[in-house]
């Protein structure tokens, strides 16, 4: 999507291409409190280390938390840490409502903001659109410090933004949704030069049809789903639904698909239906669905790679 790629972007890029439609990449996200927390995790469990390390950058005040916004200084090192030990970069981006500003608590990211704060947040000028250009130059110190260290980063802002379960949910049209992701990618790619990003771009299953809030193949380079245990159209992952697979297959047109956020780990079956790119577990989500044997069986999937071959496919087991 940006034409001004890193030569390092782009062949991660056409690495990607090339694997998808034959593997899928394993995934765990961490919260900032915990950077390696559910990788490791996840490691001691099947002897195998996530190919996909993911975190976002939290939003609390809360010192107790999860997502406390003052471990955010801990991203850096572990990002590098873990690009050194082979694992591929997801960072999401779930920003505070910018009437608020950061930090905020969790049910400010839920309330939908109203009309004419979201038209304020996309027009300059505006006290709501400088709250939301300073989230945004925030998070630009941490992707241009990777950017230096030459670190291509899977960039997710955003996501699920075809149902309400965020506060930028449930906009379609180009002055809606479509026009909040313009405003991130325009800023970052042609404003500021972040040209290690590979952007994500993200729907959620069971919503409405992501076709409404697409911003345009011209701004995304790989397209994901989000599935959440209340989107599941059954109980198990084998339930993911055809439709969801279907219709980002269509709107795709030839770019990969990613599970860029599950509550479950695909199995086989799953993944000879729909060939994700990678997987995202969401930190300890897995628990309320899987037997840590289970987890052992899945991880051993004939359809997946982890960190110490994905990069060297036909070296796989």
């Amino acid at each position: 999507a940006n034409p001004r790629f890193l030569p390092a972007t782009k062949e991660l890029l056409n690495r990607l291409y090339a694997l998808w439609g034959h593997w899928t990449l394993s995934g765990q996200s961490n919260p900032i409190s915990g950077l390696d927390r559910y990788t490791t995790r996840m490691q001691q469990i099947c002897g195998e280390w996530p190919a996909v390390w993911a975190a976002d950058f939290g939003f609390s005040a809360d010192r107790n938390g999860d997502d406390y916004i003052g471990d955010r200084d801990g991203i850096l090192d572990e990002v590098e840490r873990q690009s050194r030990a082979g694992s591929l970069i997801q960072l999401d981006f779930i920003p505070a409502n910018p009437v608020i500003g950061e930090p905020c608590n969790g049910q400010d990211l839920v309330d939908r903001i109203s009309d004419r704060d979201w038209e304020a947040m996309l027009t300059p000028g505006t006290s709501v659109f400088t709250r939301w250009r300073t989230q945004l130059a925030i998070i630009a110190v941490y992707l241009r410090y990777l950017k230096d260290m030459g670190i291509v980063v899977l960039f997710h802002p955003c996501p699920a933004m075809n149902s309400r379960r965020w506060w930028w949910g449930d906009r379609s049209g180009p002055a809606g949704y479509a026009g909040l992701w313009r405003s991130i990618f325009d800023h970052y790619v042609h404003d500021l030069h972040l040209d290690n990003l590979l952007w994500v771009w993200s729907a959620e299953s069971g919503g409405a049809d992501p076709v409404d809030f697409y911003p345009g193949h011209h701004m995304v380079d790989i397209l994901g789903c989000d599935c959440f245990p209340d989107a599941m159209s059954g109980n198990g992952p084998e339930r993911l639904s055809m439709a969801d697979w279907n219709r980002l297959l269509k709107l795709a047109e030839g770019r990969p698909l990613a599970l860029t956020r599950t509550d479950f780990i695909p199995d086989d079956s799953s993944l000879t239906r729909q060939r994700w790119l990678w997987f995202t577990v969401a930190r300890s989500s897995w628990e309320a669905c899987h037997h840590p044997e289970d987890v052992r069986v899945l991880y051993a999937g004939s359809h997946l790679l982890h960190r110490k071959d994905w990069r060297e496919p036909h070296l796989a087991r």
